[in-house]
């Protein structure tokens, strides 16, 4: 007798159909997790934020700065911000657009407005953070991955409930990352110097789900090294709605700057 081939093709198309539902990586808790598989899942998940517009509150504490404001962004990824923080009442204090290659940055209370190129030491001088742009991307969009630091080896994971503990060798260190295997994102890093000394501790909490992504509401950033310490609480966000208008324009009577 001729064997059907209807039951094998049912299967197909139920296969692929429950393939394109899934939310992601189906990991069973209860046998050993290739850390390679965790990687995947998280960087899988990662690719699919290309865009984001928010609105929120953000502090920054350095020896040399320290204030509370509003903030409104949209990010473009990998290569546009325009960031707007505000102080009591709605008055602008600062506002800023930058690329990858280059900034400009308007400071509403001292009426100048910067230009240079994307450099951390540049991005110190007008946002008195120490990250590259890249870093800042990915931190502001909870969307931080593995190659962020060039990670190199991978040590074993360990397993904690949903959250799985990887760490990772550097060129000057070492990276701990703690891996939400549930919301399938990074919760929280640690990066340390070749003395073990904790160079950046970077927390996201409170993730919800927005447009079929958990995405934190909390984003904490402390570099003890650099006395430096930034958090952002959002409101309100919105992924992957394009094309994001960057418009940006300062007062003519502005004193401008160069870096």
């Amino acid at each position: 007798m001729r064997p059907t081939t209807i039951p094998f093709l049912f299967l197909m198309i139920i296969t692929a159909t429950f393939s394109s539902c899934s939310t992601g990586w189906k990991f069973d808790l209860n046998k050993p997790i290739d850390p390679g598989n965790v990687i995947s899942v998280v960087e899988a998940r990662n690719v699919r934020l290309r865009s984001m517009t928010a609105n929120g509150k953000l502090s920054v504490d350095t020896p040399e700065f320290a204030n509370t404001g509003s903030l409104s962004l949209r990010l473009s990824k990998p290569d546009s911000l325009l960031i707007e923080i505000s102080g009591p009442f709605g008055v602008s204090v600062a506002k800023g657009f930058i690329t990858k290659q280059s900034f400009t940055f308007y400071n509403g209370m001292e009426n100048t407005v910067a230009t240079g190129s994307t450099t951390v030491a540049n991005l110190r001088k007008v946002l008195r953070v120490s990250l590259s742009f890249h870093d800042m991307l990915d931190i502001i969009s909870g969307t931080v991955g593995f190659g962020n630091h060039q990670a190199k080896g991978f040590a074993p994971g360990i397993l904690d409930g949903s959250v799985y503990h990887l760490i990772a060798t550097t060129d000057d260190g070492s990276i701990e990352y703690f891996v939400d295997l549930n919301l399938e994102a990074i919760k929280r890093y640690i990066r340390k110097d070749g003395d073990g000394e904790i160079i950046e501790d970077v927390t996201f909490r409170d993730f919800r789900k927005r447009y079929g992504l958990y995405l934190p509401t909390i984003i904490s950033i402390n570099r003890p090294v650099d006395e430096e310490t930034l958090s952002l609480v959002y409101d309100e966000q919105t992924i992957n709605k394009l094309p994001l208008d960057f418009t940006f324009r300062v007062p003519g009577s502005a004193r401008k700057i160069i870096f």
